[in-house]
């Protein structure tokens, strides 16, 4: 019985070693991703945004100028910066003028900097002609198609660093919902 015991006992302290060097590494990892986001520069977000007066053409490519938070990158078209925001996603705050920031959008940041940054995109608008082309907040709405043929806001959906946003209505949804974990 002693010995049946010991061996349950051992067994609950490796078990909680092994738990604790999970957690351990779970939050070394988030700190570390946390830390490459504060390197970062921040972005700011004005609160009204004058809506751009050019409309680049629907599947013009355009280099990636900036990327704001994981789901509004900038590009510049004929002299201008235009922001964009990715139709279908949604991504955990990082630079709304009066939210703080929520928890994974540094990461949702992170991960869209390293897909978009010093990249060229393809610019999609929805196939609803009538899906609005600008938000309320003057951005630009579109699907980015990534220099492989890949659909940004579906890969970062699929990856867990977006949620698909169906409060506004759009041509991909039932994809981004498909793929969503």
């Amino acid at each position: 019985m002693k010995k049946a015991a010991l061996a349950v006992a051992a067994a609950i302290v490796v078990s909680a070693s092994i738990f604790s060097s999970l957690q351990i590494y779970s939050i070394s990892h988030r700190v570390a991703v946390l830390e490459q986001a504060q390197a970062a520069p921040r972005a700011t977000v004005p609160t009204s945004q004058p809506v751009p007066r050019v409309e680049p053409p629907d599947g013009s490519s355009h280099a990636i100028v900036a990327v704001v938070d994981g789901d509004t990158a900038k590009i510049e078209f004929e002299g201008e910066t235009i922001s964009m925001r990715i139709i279908g996603i949604d991504t955990p705050e990082t630079v709304h003028p009066s939210r703080p920031v929520e928890s994974y959008g540094p990461e949702a940041t992170v991960r869209a900097r390293e897909l978009l940054e010093g990249k060229t995109v393809t610019l999609e608008y929805d196939a609803d002609p009538e899906h609005d082309r600008f938000g309320r907040y003057g951005r630009l709405l579109v699907y980015l198609r990534l220099e492989d043929g890949s659909d940004f806001g579906k890969l970062m959906v699929e990856a867990g660093f977006a949620r698909a946003y169906p409060k506004y209505p759009f041509s991909r949804s039932k994809e981004y919902l498909a793929v969503e974990a």
